[in-house]
């Protein structure tokens, strides 16, 4: 989790600014958390606090942090935002069927608490069907957090590698070379 929100803060200067260059600064004066980091921490919370891992308490948590960090550096992306603070313009707070990336950078703590490989996906579909409902969704949130189990669990580069282009049909053999041409965000 501390990965997650070191590397959110370090590429929060990128956002709306994006570099495909390899040389830059990790933390300029202008770094900061983002969303993502803060719905990272709700997730944790949710984790920690709530031992039968309900969406209703998973909600409250998101709501909790996002009222304490209504600001953050980037912002909260459109349907989110309408989701935590504006749920009447959805017909109420319920999942809005988001393929995006929301889902994925937020639940990293997933890997970390579960006990298996499987409850790491299990708690990582949860955390991201809350919004993001979408089956590629909940698969970026699930690569995540089996990525982070597998980490923690002494897993090689190239198991991990192995297992998510088997499990979740990632194509992870692209260099940054091979990316960077057609990249755009």
């Amino acid at each position: 989790m501390l990965g997650a929100i070191i590397g959110d803060t370090v590429g929060s200067i990128y956002e709306f600014n994006n570099s495909k260059s390899t040389k830059f600064e990790l933390f300029s004066p202008n770094s900061s958390p983002t969303d993502d980091s803060v719905m990272s921490m709700a997730v944790a919370e949710w984790l920690l606090t709530d031992p039968e891992r309900t969406q209703e308490k998973l909600e409250e948590s998101m709501l909790r942090w996002g009222k304490r960090y209504p600001h953050p550096l980037g912002g909260y992306g459109g349907a989110f935002c309408r989701w935590l603070f504006y749920p009447e313009c959805l017909g109420g707070r319920h999942p809005y069927n988001s393929w995006g990336n929301g889902s994925a950078m937020r639940c990293s703590a997933c890997g970390w608490v579960a006990k298996t490989l499987k409850e790491a996906e299990e708690l990582a579909q949860r955390s991201a069907e809350i919004t993001h409902n979408h089956p590629e969704g909940i698969k970026g949130a699930q690569s995540v957090a089996a990525s982070v189990w597998m980490a923690r669990n002494n897993a090689t580069k190239e198991e991990i590698r192995e297992y998510i282009t088997s499990r979740f049909c990632y194509n992870l053999t692209m260099t940054c070379d091979d990316i960077r041409p057609e990249y755009r965000f």
